[in-house]
């Protein structure tokens, strides 16, 4: 088992416009442990960077699009958010190489696996993607790519936050290319972006692939697309002949999570197989029941499907606690 996460002085090396020459700088690294799934706990810088719902959101719509896929890959997983919240969802005999540049995200993502005790489930391949041939042999290949060339943005002092934000090695076309390395023949890529960028539809075609699904991700009704999470295949693939575009809106105009984002929370949080219509119906019960029978039936049904009465669960929690003051 890893040694406790020793507090380092971490060497700070990337170019950046503000300086003609390279930039160093030090930082001290302290580790944290983060719920990841419900199951599952992941070690991340406590001030580097940090998995967020871009992560959930590509691991959530890879594995739905790929339920049987046993050998899955992860291009610059970083600390493994992407493709540990892939592997969750996916079949229990499924297995996940992640390929990670960084070796401080290389390390962090060791000590994820060691705790949840995956290491014959998981392998970790510290190498620059870029370099990476997989061989065809990858049933689902997942990409969360850094958003911004260099001269597009500012370079974090932190060398781990600036490398997943800027693509000093490699952009989605790189990822793009990698993929069509290492996906088998009626395989799945998906990778979350920018929504805006031009290059979600360009840079998956350059290198053989459609798109069979596209989610773009609106974080406040009223507002542009903040992020999107492409589903592709190579071309010829038969899903290629009905492509699904749509929406989906986190908040309303009032800042309240919306129907169709509690529906993807709950969801997010159970197995794949488990079907969207049911954890709606479950929620709408929950919210419906009065008496005491509804309740008991309604909880009893939302909990079979494996929902969870924790914090994030708010529909559940107020049924249990009408129920209680029922008794």
């Amino acid at each position: 088992m890893p040694a406790p996460f020793p507090t380092v002085r971490n060497c700070v090396l990337v170019p950046t416009k503000r300086f003609a020459a390279l930039e160093r700088r030090g930082r001290a690294v302290e580790c944290v442990w983060d719920a990841l799934t419900p199951d599952w706990s992941i070690a991340q810088l406590k001030e580097g960077h940090r998995f967020s719902n871009d992560d959930a959101f590509c691991g959530f719509f890879a594995a739905e699009a790929a339920p049987t896929a046993r050998r899955l890959l992860d291009l610059g997983s970083g600390v493994g958010s992407v493709g540990l919240i892939t592997l969750w969802r996916s079949l229990p005999e499924a297995t996940l190489t992640c390929v990670e540049a960084q070796s401080l995200s290389h390390d962090l993502c060791q000590r994820t696996i060691t705790k949840n005790k995956l290491d014959a489930r998981v392998e970790l391949v510290l190498e620059d993607l870029r370099h990476f041939d997989g061989h065809h042999k990858y049933d689902l290949v997942t990409g969360s790519p850094p958003y911004f060339a260099p001269e597009d943005g500012v370079a974090s002092p932190h060398d781990q936050r600036a490398f997943c934000r800027l693509e000093f090695r490699g952009g989605l076309d790189d990822y793009c290319e990698c993929a069509s390395r290492a996906l088998c023949d009626g395989g799945t890529f998906a990778f979350v972006m920018a929504a805006q960028d031009s290059r979600c539809e360009s840079a998956p075609a350059k290198h053989g692939f459609g798109i069979v699904r596209r989610v773009d991700v609106v974080f406040k009704a009223g507002r542009k697309p903040h992020i999107c999470v492409c589903v592709c295949a190579r071309l010829g693939d038969p899903r290629l002949a009905s492509p699904v575009t749509e929406t989906l809106v986190l908040r309303d105009g009032e800042g309240k999570r919306t129907r169709a984002y509690r529906v993807w929370q709950e969801r997010s949080r159970l197995p794949s197989m488990v079907p969207a219509e049911d954890v709606e119906a479950a929620l709408d019960d929950l919210v419906r029941a009065q008496d005491r029978a509804a309740l008991v039936d309604a909880v009893a049904a939302a909990e079979a499907l494996g929902m969870r009465a924790d914090p994030g669960s708010e529909e559940l929690c107020a049924a249990k606690a009408r129920l209680a003051e029922l008794v």
